[in-house]
């Protein structure tokens, strides 16, 4: 089975194994689904392990995952995305605990057979069904607003660098509040969050390429391999050797989503 990372925005989609990992809370929100086999998890010391087809793990709840080896897919959330408080409301999901969606959830992974990885229009268009299968009531964010798309084009052009919102803001003669206010309107999270996800997606990219975890962190704008393994672990709650180490794994990348 073809093993994908795909980077957005607001979503990131990881598919293929992923080893058990022990007790840890992460920064971001995620919607597992066992693809050959239901998920086990606990959340805490205390509790029993249950067995799930789909979970649904909130941010910054602690939690124990058993994969065992399994291939899963996993769809991380930006909490504080707008796609994220969507999600929310559908299924009336707690933000206290582990639970399952239930069926209405349906599988939104059914599009994932026709996924080569050699296009890279793909991310975007696989994360984009995936939003309307599970929120077919939702509008993708319209980032056309010119003074969007020039702050995306200097963050992008630099994501190891430490842009200010005052910076940024005085690129298109806006004011720091307003330019905020635009850029969650356009994107669907705040700008603050979008340059974590860039730094993120900057080094995977630099991955992709050849370069070594080291090299990349250090392209990417992280101090050093260390800081950005605990980055990703605080973000994602794995660590990136457990993603990246496969030599099929596809990364595809989406700026939309």
């Amino acid at each position: 089975m073809q093993n994908f990372l795909i980077l957005g925005n607001q979503l990131t989609l990881y598919v293929g194994p992923l080893p058990d990992i022990s007790l840890h809370r992460h920064s971001a929100s995620a919607l597992c689904l066992g693809l050959q086999a239901p998920i086990q998890a606990r959340g805490t010391d205390a509790s029993l392990w249950q067995r799930y087809d789909q979970l649904f793990v909130p941010a910054g709840v602690e939690h124990a995952l058993a994969f065992a080896g399994q291939p899963v897919a996993v769809l991380f959330f930006e909490k504080q995305s707008r796609l994220y408080q969507q999600l929310l409301l559908r299924y009336n999901l707690s933000t206290e605990h582990l639970s399952d969606p239930g069926p209405s959830a349906g599988n939104w992974l059914t599009e994932l057979k026709g996924l080569t990885g050699r296009d890279v229009q793909e991310g975007e268009a696989l994360l984009g069904q995936i939003a309307m299968r599970l929120l077919p009531d939702t509008s993708e964010s319209n980032h056309s607003d010119p003074r969007v798309l020039k702050v995306l084009d200097a963050m992008q052009a630099q994501p190891q660098r430490n842009f200010t919102t005052q910076e940024l803001s005085a690129l298109v003669c806006l004011s720091p509040s307003r330019l905020s206010a635009l850029f969650n309107q356009a994107m669907g999270l705040p700008l603050r969050r979008y340059r974590v996800w860039l730094r993120l997606r900057a080094l995977v990219g630099f991955v992709s390429q050849g370069l070594s975890l080291t090299e990349a962190a250090q392209m990417a704008g992280f101090s050093d391999s260390a800081h950005f393994s605990n980055s990703c672990r605080k973000l994602l709650g794995v660590k990136p050797t457990d993603v990246l180490a496969g030599d099929d794994l596809r990364i595809l990348f989406s700026n939309r989503l």
